[in-house]
């Protein structure tokens, strides 16, 4: 009786240990980060940041006339005495002459949030006041940004910043590009992007925390009946 008892579950140990497999699996999709740190292109002082951006599925749009967006080493920029990245050299920035700029980054996923840093400010010099929102859609979620920063002050520590959503489907990025400041676009670094799970993920996982529920009651039942004989 002991014996059966035994082959029993362990007949059902098996689609319970590959059910939980697809579970964690399911869990693994719906907790996925993308990091971007431009750090693989050779920047030297700038070059454009649309082909990089489009290999994670960005697509930039809205770009103001002159104001290219590039990718730029801190090791170019002002003599490398000015700014500092936050992982290794390179940083975004929307490049021009101090006038007011913006685009917009449309992601091929919705996303679930999209952090960045505002990178960190070594010499004396000023960033000109820029906001962040989120939509989905048409639809406004979330706005982040700074007034201008470091006006007359030697030295600006990086600050990180979140974007929730559900469902970011673009971000845009503005900046009032005061004539007198150093920085007229908000250097930026260390895009993390959250995915927003795919609904077969939750679907998938549901049926198989059914599918799981069901095979433990019914090795539970099994085992009892094993010992009633």
């Amino acid at each position: 009786m002991k014996t059966q008892r035994v082959l029993v579950r362990s007949k059902l140990i098996g689609p319970c240990t590959a059910l939980l497999g697809i579970l964690s699996f399911g869990c693994l999709r719906a907790d996925t980060t993308v990091d971007i740190n431009f750090d693989s292109v050779n920047a030297g002082s700038g070059v454009d940041a649309t082909s990089y951006l489009e290999t994670y599925g960005i697509v930039l749009s809205n770009v103001t006339m002159m104001a290219p967006v590039e990718i730029i080493s801190d090791q170019d920029y002002y003599g490398s005495t000015f700014v500092k990245a936050t992982s290794e050299n390179n940083f975004l920035m929307q490049a021009n002459d101090s006038t007011a700029n913006t685009f917009t980054m449309t992601f091929s996923t919705e996303l679930d949030s999209f952090s960045f840093t505002r990178i960190a400010i070594t010499g004396q010099g000023s960033i000109a006041g820029w906001n962040a929102t989120a939509y989905d859609g048409a639809t406004y979620l979330e706005s982040v940004g700074e007034y201008q920063t470091g006006f007359g002050v030697t030295g600006e520590a990086a600050v990180p910043f979140t974007l929730n959503g559900p469902d970011i489907t673009s971000v845009v990025f503005t900046a009032n590009g005061n004539g007198f400041t150093a920085i007229s676009g908000a250097p930026v670094d260390n895009f993390v992007l959250k995915v927003a799970p795919e609904p077969s993920v939750y679907a998938m996982m549901l049926g198989g925390l059914a599918v799981l529920g069901f095979c433990l009651r019914r090795q539970g039942r099994l085992s009892v009946g094993r010992f009633a004989r």
